[in-house]
């Protein structure tokens, strides 16, 4: 009797482990996928902040602003008031 309970003790502690092991690898890949993505979203945001205030920073300065700078970004179509 000592030796089946000791089999269904080993069996419950392996199925614990699955488990946690799974849920751990879930929450892992879960979050990645989470940060990859909001950096993904935030790229394009940051980069006219950084053109922005690089080209005001060059200016306080009284330095050539490249022509990079002076750009608006063409993804963005400006809408027209028709007040």
């Amino acid at each position: 009797m000592g030796i089946s309970h000791l089999s269904s003790m080993d069996s419950w502690i392996d199925r614990l482990s699955i488990a946690t092991v799974s849920v751990a690898l879930i929450s892992a890949i879960t979050l990645l996928l989470l940060f990859f993505v909001n950096q993904f979203f935030k790229a394009p945001k940051k980069n006219i902040a950084d053109k922005a205030l690089l080209r005001e920073l060059l200016e306080s300065f009284d330095l050539e602003v490249p022509p990079e700078l002076n750009e608006t970004d063409p993804n963005v179509i400006k809408s027209i008031k028709t007040n």
